[in-house]
């Protein structure tokens, strides 16, 4: 049997969809999927960099150079942009998809990587989502309204905190559910082990994910 990935139907019935990828001896369409989720990632990076979303600090500085160099800086933020969009969502996902693969040896890793496709595609609609209010409304991403960040500004001035805060979502339970079904199935561990599992490896991420959106300088600071 040949399970042709599909994240599209892996979210709306992720039941059948991982039964029918456990039972499956060759996995395909993987490598379209994921070079389809990088262009998405790269084009909602140019978007976000083309209409000025997250470019606040670049723009104070802007008035002490000429109009040349204020075009090269704008295209170094918009290439930035675009490569950042296309590398961090790849390397959260291999390292996600190998840490599974470290603590399940059992599993063939190709299915693995297909099991962690519709959680990309979660985090791209995610990113969609906050993309239009931030452009509809000038919404600091840290404190979007799907998430706990949005509390962030209320409990500390801290943006580290706020990040950390930002990355517990809603997307983010509905990823976590996502990988905890593939896991129960391809695996069949106990629900607890894999739940305990899938939160942890999850929890890193989130926390180096903040680390790289907002690195608490000033906690080193003496």
């Amino acid at each position: 049997m040949i399970y042709r990935s599909h994240p599209w139907k892996e979210l709306l019935h992720p039941n059948i969809a991982f039964w029918q990828l456990k039972e499956a001896e060759r996995v395909k369409r993987v490598i379209p999927v994921l070079l389809l989720f990088l262009f998405f990632s790269a084009l909602l990076s140019f978007v976000r960099a083309y209409i000025g979303v997250g470019t606040e600090e670049l723009t104070k500085h802007l008035p002490q150079y000429t109009g040349e160099q204020r075009t090269l800086l704008h295209l170094l933020f918009a290439a930035g942009h675009i490569v950042g969009g296309m590398v961090v969502p790849l390397l959260f996902f291999s390292i996600s998809s190998l840490a599974f693969y470290a603590l399940f040896e059992e599993t063939d890793l190709a299915k693995l990587i297909a099991a962690q496709l519709p959680v990309w595609l979660i985090f791209l609609i995610g990113e969609a989502a906050l993309l239009l209010l931030e452009w509809a409304f000038g919404l600091d991403p840290l404190t979007s309204p799907f998430s706990l960040g949005v509390w962030g500004p209320y409990l500390t001035d801290d943006r580290f905190v706020w990040a950390l805060l930002h990355s517990v979502s809603l997307f983010s339970v509905w990823a976590v559910y996502i990988q905890m079904v593939a896991l129960r199935i391809l695996t069949d561990r106990s629900i607890g082990r894999i739940a305990v599992t899938v939160i942890v490896v999850d929890l890193v991420i989130a926390f180096f994910a903040a680390v790289c959106t907002e690195f608490p300088f000033e906690w080193f600071q003496s």
